[in-house]
Parts: structure tokens; C-alpha cells; sequence
């Protein structure tokens, strides 16, 4: 009989018994129809003491209800992020301590000795740019017309400005820079 009702119908009643509103999104008409029928025996139940249900069929006993998903405490999809730009973000786990970069867009995982992410940050005053933008930042690479062993470190232009280890302002070494890190001579454009 209750198949011949329509969704909407069965889940004001479903509501209407439960003393909540609920709109049971990702259950089909069938599941709903189960769910009432469940809930008025339970009532049935409480009604009568504790008498057993005349069909066995809809006894609580018999079926169990369907557990909510447990929320993922222990181990989360997203770090927090701090508001300030400070590089790493320790997890303690197990006695061992993880270190995270906080950089959104980077995350990297970051050894013990790591003063800073080597991978987005700057090698100078180890802060990191949210919009990594190229211009305003050099690399250690091994690029013409320097070929050789890059370390791969970056710093902010404007920090390698402000640095005598760069080179950039000494006379001679036009165009060029001295990676802060290695040493290694770099090219400015490339």
C-alpha cells in the first residue's frame, strides 16, 4: 500500500513520527518505506512494554540500523594553515615529529634539519610567495651559460639584491649572480 504513495508523502510521515525533519537525500522510496515501517514498530514496541512484536520481520533486534561514517580525526585530508608565513608545520605522531611546509600550494614534507622548504621557499629569508611568480625570483640551476652542479635553492630577487654573497652588485659579474647557498654562478635572465 505504501508503494502507491509518493516519496514526499512518505517522508512527512517518516518526519511526522520521528519528532524531526530530516529530507533522507541518498535514500531510495524503498529504504524510506523501510526506515518507517521500523519506526513504527519500535513505537509499537515501546507502546506495549516489552511484549514481543506480532512480525518479527520489523523487530529492531532483527535489523540493525545503518551507522553514520565516523569522521577521519586521527588522520585528516587538510593540514591547518597558520596566518603567519612561517615555513614549517609540525605534526607529532608516534614520538617522530613530521614536518609539513605551510605553503598551501607546495605541502611538501620537510626533514628535521630543514630550516625551510628548499622547494618553494627562499633560501635568504625563508619565506615563500603564495603566487610563486618567476620574475621576481633566481634559481640555482645548471643552465648555459653556467653549466655544472645546481643545488636547485631559489631566493627572492629583491633579498639577493640586499645579499653581498649574490655578486649582483659588484662590478665584473654583469648579468649575472652567485647562488647564496652553493656559490655557483648563475645567469640573471635565465
Amino acid at each position: 500500500m505504501l508503494q502507491s504513495w509518493s516519496r514526499q508523502e512518505i517522508l512527512q510521515i517518516l518526519c511526522a513520527e520521528m519528532g524531526k525533519e530530516r529530507k533522507y537525500t541518498g535514500l531510495t522510496k524503498l529504504k524510506i518505506i523501510e526506515n518507517l515501517l521500523k519506526i513504527v514498530a519500535e513505537k509499537k514496541l515501546q507502546g506495549q512494554g516489552t511484549e514481543k512484536s506480532p512480525d518479527p520481520q520489523y523487530s529492531p533486534a532483527v535489523e540493525h540500523r545503518a551507522s553514520k561514517r565516523q569522521r577521519k580525526t586521527d588522520h585528516p585530508n587538510r593540514l591547518p594553515i597558520s596566518e603567519n608565513n612561517v615555513v614549517m608545520n609540525n605534526i607529532e605522531t608516534d614520538n617522530s615529529k613530521i614536518n609539513y611546509c605551510k605553503n598551501s600550494a607546495c605541502r611538501a614534507k620537510l626533514s628535521r634539519e630543514d630550516v625551510f622548504c628548499k622547494r618553494c621557499s627562499c633560501c635568504i629569508c625563508y619565506q615563500y610567495d603564495d603566487n610563486k611568480d618567476p620574475s621576481l625570483w633566481l634559481t640555482c640551476s645548471s643552465e648555459p651559460p653556467y653549466h655544472g652542479y645546481a643545488c636547485g635553492m631559489s631566493c627572492h630577487l629583491e633579498c639577493a639584491l640586499r645579499n653581498d654573497k649574490s655578486g649582483i652588485a659588484k662590478v665584473g659579474m654583469d648579468g649575472s649572480f652567485s647562488c647564496i647557498s652553493c656559490g655557483k654562478m648563475n645567469d640573471l635572465l635565465g
